[in-house]
């Protein structure tokens, strides 16, 4: 029998999709994460999850039709990718779309709907970067395109024409393309343009259309003909550009957000520059809701903010601000993370030089808390009260305040890339290379240094009484250390094996380990009784308290 998890909640967004986020409705915003398309309704903090499906291997690029009746995702698959299109309101898969037979690429860069929905322009990935032209409802391709003349020349960004559903504007690394779809054949119009890396483009009439490049120009072009072109903030790449009622939004580097209208239908003017918190902030995306007024700017460090820019408040001499309209996320790897037993808290550590703490019952994040140091292991007291950090220099056992976290103690272990605090609180262990050391939480006296390992322990867990610990190392050794007599109980050797994770049943007799071998084993009185093969490598192994379940991955 299958056993199917469910996401309860998911902290982050997947900032590595160009243009990945998207205003769906009031308070409610769609993006990627991980395998999944999330709805967020940001005011109630609720999430609804669509699963791309097992075939899926990442998501590449994703489209809401203007409608705001279907969305498309595109992903990564074997042996072609794929694109699953989905109801928006009942997030049943409407259609599944393949590209064309001949094609080797592995995945699609950018999805666009035409703004009726009945079409779905798709580009392939290199080598070929082909462009799909799809009646999706019927499943199939009516067009397609190769739309790089090498495979080098990379195509940054597609999108149909909202004002023309046959016209399709093509940009990339040295060309602006347009193409006009006819009698099932798509014909090109080549765009004479100075040649840069052209990174995104929008659509401001049925005539015109603004392209921004990376050197940091931004291009008005009208019926395929170059006829302005003015420099974004300080020449910084311009990554995304957003139309709105009287002219259109860019964002990029910079460190702003400028909002430009039309004096003529042949002149752009600069009406506002609106500055982020941060002035080395790099705007990755953008979105707004044409009812409100309301823009919304995605982050490089995976946050979204908004700003109102009716037009009252764009007519102010005032300065426009951005105010948050999300948690901040990590933007780096996660490194670290442990959950509370007595709170429904968990706090991470991530390559972000960050620790934060989050409310998985609220979907908040309560506190972020900045380093000059990568943190490298973390882990939290029962109580919810105190957190273990361990840092390049030392391992820092630390108060939980009201908004901040405060040392209460240093510890000389450098590097600590694992720590654990016991179930009830009293002691904690911490690896220091291949020694795992005992301490009081509540003298800091060092009670005892576990010895026997001779490579770096990666993996330390506590039997539910916390009469006993469980320690895997990369030398290919799990042992368990009977914490009364600080004496090493049971051990298992595989010397050809790295041990990337090791816990134990509630009574503390049997050890389950995973590593570099691909195996799953139960270990009873230092011998292995039974192995499975998981296929892959397995660097994590969690078990219920009722000793009943098992998760790897």
């Amino acid at each position: 029998m299958g056993i199917y998890l469910q996401a309860s909640y998911v902290f982050g967004i997947s900032n590595d999709i160009p243009d990945n986020l998207f205003y769906v409705e009031e308070n409610t915003i769609l993006y990627p994460a991980g395998n999944n398309i999330i709805l967020f309704n940001v005011e109630q903090k609720l999430q609804r999850f669509v699963p791309i499906g097992d075939q899926a291997e990442g998501i590449t690029s994703i489209a809401v039709s203007s409608d705001r009746h279907v969305f498309a995702a595109a992903a990564r698959s074997s042996p072609k990718p794929i694109i699953n299109v989905y109801d928006l309101h009942t997030f049943r898969k409407r259609r599944q779309l393949t590209p064309i037979d001949n094609i080797t690429s592995r995945e699609f860069t950018s999805l666009s709907f035409s703004m009726d929905s009945k079409y779905l322009a798709a580009q392939c990935g290199k080598p070929e970067w082909t462009l799909h032209f799809y009646a999706w409802e019927k499943g199939k391709s009516i067009a397609t395109i190769s739309t790089s003349s090498v495979p080098e020349k990379a195509v940054n960004q597609i999108s149909i024409n909202p004002y023309d559903g046959t016209e399709i504007c093509v940009v990339g690394q040295g060309f602006i393309n347009i193409y006009r779809y006819s009698e099932g054949v798509l014909r090109p119009i080549h765009v004479n343009i100075p040649e840069q890396n052209f990174l995104c483009h929008c659509f401001v009439s049925i005539d015109r259309l603004v392209v921004g490049s990376e050197q940091g120009s931004l291009f008005l072009i009208k019926n395929g003909v170059f006829i302005q072109d003015l420099s974004f903030s300080n020449q910084s790449p311009v990554r995304c550009l957003q139309t709105m009622k009287q002219g259109f939004a860019c964002g990029g580097g910079g460190g702003s957000v400028n909002v430009y209208e039309f004096k003529t239908p042949e002149k752009i003017d600069l009406l506002k520059q609106i500055p982020l918190p941060d002035a080395e902030s790099i705007v990755t995306g953008m979105a707004a809701t044409t009812v409100e007024g309301t823009l919304l700017a995605e982050i490089n460090t995976n946050q979204v903010l908004k700003v109102n820019l009716s037009p009252s408040e764009l007519s102010k001499n005032e300065t426009l601000k951005f105010d948050s309209f999300t948690d901040t996320f990590h933007y780096g790897s996660i490194v670290g993370l442990d959950l509370c037993i007595r709170k429904p808290l968990l706090v991470t550590c991530s390559t972000d030089k960050s620790v934060r703490l989050w409310n998985y019952m609220t979907g908040t994040c309560e506190m972020v808390k900045h380093f000059g140091e990568d943190a490298c292991s973390v882990a939290m007291h029962p109580s919810g009260l105190y957190i273990l950090v361990g840092f390049v220099d030392k391992l820092r056992l630390m108060n939980i305040l009201m908004d901040d976290l405060r040392p209460i103690r240093e510890f000389s272990i450098r590097s600590c890339r694992e720590c654990r605090f016991s179930n009830g609180g009293h002691v904690f262990a911490a690896a220091h290379g291949n020694i795992v050391q005992i301490f009081s939480t509540w003298n800091f006296d060092n009670i005892e240094n576990l010895k026997g390992h001779n490579g770096k322990v990666k993996s330390l867990y506590w039997s539910p009484d916390d009469g006993t610990l469980v320690s895997a190392g990369s030398d290919g050794a799990v042992y368990s250390w009977k914490i009364k007599s600080m004496k090493r109980e049971h051990e298992h050797i595989l010397k050809s094996c790295v041990y990337n994770s090791a816990v134990c049943s509630p009574n503390g007799k049997i050890m389950y380990a995973v590593g570099s071998d691909k195996m799953i084993k139960e270990i009873t009185e230092s011998s292995v009784t039974k192995e499975f093969d998981a296929g892959s490598i397995q660097t994590q192994i969690a078990i219920s308290n009722s000793g009943r379940m098992m998760f790897v991955g």
